[in-house]
């Protein structure tokens, strides 16, 4: 299981090295969701969600999207 940030825009996974591609494979693992969701923070992304992804049978399970959820100013 992959913990992977998704642009909500453009269907591109956060890759290593801060770039993107459209490849969940290819896409950086966070290991963690708080991982993920302080990654997005610190890059100041906006339109993404986190997804825990199975790369056995690429099925995703949405675990946050920005701008819901979450209040704006909670610390992580």
């Amino acid at each position: 299981m992959k913990v992977l940030i998704q642009d909500t825009k453009s269907g591109q996974f956060l890759a290593p090295n801060n770039g993107w591609t459209n490849n969940p494979m290819e896409a950086e693992n966070f290991g963690f969701s708080l991982t993920a969701h302080s990654t997005a923070q610190v890059l100041n992304l906006e339109n993404y969600q986190i997804l825990f992804y199975c790369t056995e049978t690429h099925y995703h399970i949405l675990i946050h999207r920005s701008g819901e959820g979450q209040p704006a100013d909670q610390k992580v």
